[in-house]
This record gives C-alpha cells, structure tokens and sequence, in this order.
C-alpha cells in the first residue's frame, strides 16, 4: 500500500518539509540577497573609511610636525631667554664699567692741566733739560744760576694739586758760557685724582 500524505505541504514538517515546500530555495536566495547586502555594506563602510584612515594618517603626521617644531621653537625659545639673560647682565656690567669710567674720567685731571701746572711752577731762571711722567718714576733735569732759585722750583711743585713729595735727587755744580751753574734732578709723586 502506498501511503498518501494528506497533510498540505505548507504544514509539512521536518526534512522532507524542507525541500517539499521550495523552502529550501528561499533560504538559499535570503542566503545570497544577505551576503550582497553584506558585501555591499562592507565595501560602502571601506569606501568610507579609506579616506578617514588617510585623513587620520595626515593628522598624525601632522601632529608630530607639529610636536617637533613645538619642542623646536621651546628650545629656541630657551635658547633666546638665556641670550636675552646674557646680553642684560652684559649690559648691567657695561653700565657698571660706564659709571666708573665716568667717574674716573671725571676725577682724573687731563694731561694738559698737569703740563701747564708744571710750566707755571718753574721760576725765572731755571730751564728744563729733560722732564719724565711715567708710572715707574717722574723727574725733571736741568740747570739754574744757584740753589735758591732750585728750592722755589720744589716749593712750586710741591704747591701744584697735581705734583707732590718733590725732592733733590741729584745736584752738581757745573760751568755754562763762562758762568757757574747749578746742574740738579728732582724726583717728585705725580696725582693725578683730584
């Protein structure tokens, strides 16, 4: 005897069910109509993201630029400030050095004050043969009629602002054109501050 199913199709249950009904067939098209949706979503998010992922790669790049140049412009920034440092302290001490200067300048008499100071101080009478101003020794050479006219001379010296602790340091009797002179050397201090 054959066996006659009376339940319809559509009722059917298990695997004879499955492939009696076209069920089959429509999971494999669901299957299919999934995996080009699948696709499709896929290459629309790529399409997507490649531009993004470029765009995070320039700004990473750009970050880092952006990082060197900052530590770069920080150590020249540094760099600057101890110059800046460096050129104010200079100009600290060269103010320093000015003030000083000027104050020396000031305190200091000039050459041409101490050599008239010195003409004034020679008496009629006297001349002078050799006159040295150094920082070793100062002394003045020359000749006069006697030694009194010799003493106003130191006198003279010693009165200046400018000369002082004037002394004989040599005197010998000599002869000009038939007449006796005196040949002297005095040493003397030379001050030059006021």
């Amino acid at each position: 005897m054959k066996r006659i199913n009376l339940i319809p199709p559509e009722y059917a249950v298990g695997r004879k069910a499955f492939f009696e009904t076209n069920l089959r067939d429509q999971v494999v098209a669901l299957s299919i109509l999934l995996i080009i949706g699948m696709s499709a979503h896929y290459w629309f998010l790529s399409s997507k993201l490649r531009p993004l992922e470029k765009e995070v790669t320039l700004l990473t790049e750009e970050a880092k630029e952006t990082e060197v140049a900052s530590e770069a412009k920080k150590r020249a920034k540094a760099t600057l400030q101890a110059q800046i440092e460096n050129v104010e302290h200079r100009m600290s001490l060269a103010g320093k050095k000015k003030t000083s200067l000027m104050h020396l300048k000031g305190s200091q008499a000039k050459w041409s004050d101490i050599l008239e100071s010195f003409k004034k101080s020679i008496p009629e009478k006297v001349w002078v043969e050799n006159f040295v101003l150094s920082e070793e020794e100062n002394k003045v050479s020359g000749g006069a009629f006697d030694n009194k006219t010799i003493g106003r001379f130191i006198e003279n010296l010693n009165g200046s602002r400018f000369f002082k602790n004037a002394s004989f340091t040599k005197t010998e009797a000599g002869e000009t054109a038939g007449k006796k002179v005196v040949n002297f050397e005095l040493g003397f201090d030379l001050v030059r501050s006021s």
